[in-house]
């Protein structure tokens, strides 16, 4: 979201595992764009700790959950007197521990410190909900 305060760079927050052609439309508009363009991507990875045949069901958590926020941010349609950004995202409907229990860097902590792990989750938790409200908010 900070590139975005340039005004010309083209921004994309995408997840392929949760909706292909708003990442294809990204990279597609990316590329018309004439100025720097930056795409970050939701990249499942083996060493997350779940099986990686699972990768859709995971990517669709993450930004079920809202982990993973999904906009574009593109200066090009201001002259189409449209805001530039546009959320591609869904609204959250799956609880950020769901996703949090999937993956093996999160559970490790809950083994070795459940104490310090519950603490943190918290957090976690409200720290998400608040960004992605920010993040909404914008639009």
């Amino acid at each position: 979201l900070m590139m975005t305060t340039y005004s010309k760079a083209y921004v994309a927050s995408v997840n392929k595992g949760k909706d292909r052609e708003k990442t294809a439309l990204a990279i597609v508009e990316a590329e018309k764009h004439n100025g720097p363009s930056l795409i970050i991507a939701y990249s499942p990875c083996i060493a997350h700790g779940y099986d990686m045949k699972l990768t859709k069901k995971q990517s669709e958590k993450a930004a079920k959950c809202g982990y993973w926020p999904m906009y574009r941010f593109n200066p090009d349609i201001r002259n189409e007197n449209q805001g530039p950004l546009m959320w591609d995202g869904v609204e959250i409907d799956t609880g950020f521990e769901d996703y949090l229990q999937e993956e093996i860097r999160y559970k490790t902590l809950n083994m070795t410190n459940p104490e310090e792990s519950a603490r943190l989750v918290s957090e976690a938790v409200k720290d998400n909900a608040k960004r992605f409200q920010d993040i909404k908010q914008l639009l």
